[in-house]
């Protein structure tokens, strides 16, 4: 038998190879005029299937792609839970993953007590009242909407449906994370580029889509976590040269708090030039409903259609769908949202530029401040007294942190916290 083991190349799917192994051991019982009843042989079978399967526990899916292997699980931000039992402050200030500082509008919360009854019936499948409450809010057609559980589905969705042979994706190096994690995970190449400072840089970016000949290329404004808006020339400049076979995803899920910046100029204009541009928004960020997972792509009829194809059926529940739309018809809380972190941001940045630290202006509700020293240092600081802040050493800004803009009073305490961080680190 050990002879005929050596003329077979071993499978390294573990189904196969107990399939394989049984094969050999009907063969060798047959050669030696064995006589096994069929019970003994499921017996053995059994038996095989049972010490294989125990032998391969803990190791890797034999056939799992090399971009799904080299991919790490998305790092999010320490809860106020946790946050709580680590420093044993009550109360937490979490200015660290970029939520709303109030929550949302009292309409989307009274939204949520009226279905409460009504959780044991499916959602609808189509979305058409939320279809018809976005497309009357930007202006644009129902068919032009893919509505997706966070934008994360919306990227994850369009990496697959436009797939032409050896496919490559362009992002900026110090980016969202899941750019790079849809990509790869759908068998798209990932290549990066580096900031231009605190900006895209974007003839790089253009550099690399015609040597790569780019499926992709993934813009943002305002981008995260430098806090850049890009401006209508801006996007044209990239438009007008990429050919129409990159698909040019341009994520605005901080668009709504970039609209007092002079610069910023919704993407969504765009799209009756531009077949190949598709325009990313969310209700987790000013509509203050990221718990429930809700996020929508806009492009031309043609993309969306694939894109709908492509999802699951039943992707949105009840409560995310309903809730949603009652935070886009509350536009007196959207607009005092807006209004307010844009006064908070102005505040903040320049009371953290009068303490000596460089930070660039942001369209968004978040500053990356530079402190100059370790960012994790400020970051554990502050942690201690109960203040959540990200650290952006994985960005490739080690001296740096990120600051959400909360209340007035969580700003005031930050501000504080981080010039007695800075006193005892001089």
């Amino acid at each position: 038998m050990a002879q005929n083991m050596n003329e077979h190349t071993v499978p390294s799917d573990p189904q196969e190879l107990s399939t394989a192994i049984l094969d050999l051991w009907v063969e060798w019982v047959t050669n030696n005029n064995l006589q096994l009843h069929p019970g003994q042989i499921r017996q053995l079978e059994a038996a095989i299937r049972t010490n294989i399967a125990h032998a391969y526990r803990g190791q890797r899916i034999p056939h799992t792609p090399t971009g799904i292997r080299t991919l790490s699980p998305y790092a999010a931000g320490q809860t106020i839970a946790s946050a709580r039992k680590k420093s044993g402050v009550t109360e937490i200030t979490k200015l660290s993953s970029n939520e709303h500082a109030v929550g949302p509008s009292p309409q989307a919360k009274d939204t949520v007590s009226q279905l409460l009854s009504e959780l044991h019936r499916y959602p609808e499948v189509q979305h058409r009242d939320l279809h018809e409450a976005l497309a009357n809010h930007h202006g644009l057609k129902k068919n032009q909407f893919f509505i997706g559980n966070g934008s994360n589905e919306a990227i994850d969705v369009l990496t697959r449906i436009h797939q032409p042979p050896g496919a490559v994706g362009v992002i900026s190096r110090s980016s969202f994370s899941m750019y790079r994690h849809f990509l790869r995970s759908n068998g798209v190449l990932c290549v990066e580029v580096a900031l231009n400072g605190m900006q895209q840089d974007r003839m790089a970016l253009l550099e690399a889509c015609r040597k790569e000949g780019a499926a992709f290329l993934f813009l943002t404004t305002p981008h995260n976590p430098t806090g850049e808006v890009l401006s209508e020339k801006a996007l044209l400049e990239v438009l007008d040269e990429v050919g129409p076979g990159t698909m040019v995803v341009v994520d605005e899920a901080y668009g709504e708090y970039a609209e007092p910046h002079p610069d910023f100029s919704p993407a969504q204009k765009l799209l009756e030039r531009y077949d190949n541009l598709v325009v990313l928004r969310t209700f987790s960020k000013a509509f203050g409903l990221a718990g429930i997972r809700i996020g929508y792509a806009m492009s031309n009829p043609s993309i969306i259609q694939a894109m709908d194809q492509t999802r699951q059926p039943f992707n949105l529940n009840r409560l995310a769908l309903s809730v949603a739309q009652a935070a886009l018809e509350d536009v007196g809380h959207l607009k005092e949202t807006v209004q307010t972190n844009h006064t908070e941001r102005i505040r903040l940045r320049t009371e953290f530029i009068n303490l000596g630290l460089q930070v660039p202006d942001s369209g968004a509700n978040f500053l990356l401040v530079q402190l100059g020293v370790p960012g994790k240092t400020i970051t554990a600081s502050l942690s201690d007294k109960g203040i959540l802040v990200r650290d952006l050493a994985s960005y490739g800004f080690p001296d740096a942190i990120r600051v959400t803009i909360g209340t007035p009073e969580q700003n005031t305490y930050v501000l504080e916290e981080v010039r007695a961080a800075l006193e005892v680190e001089k």
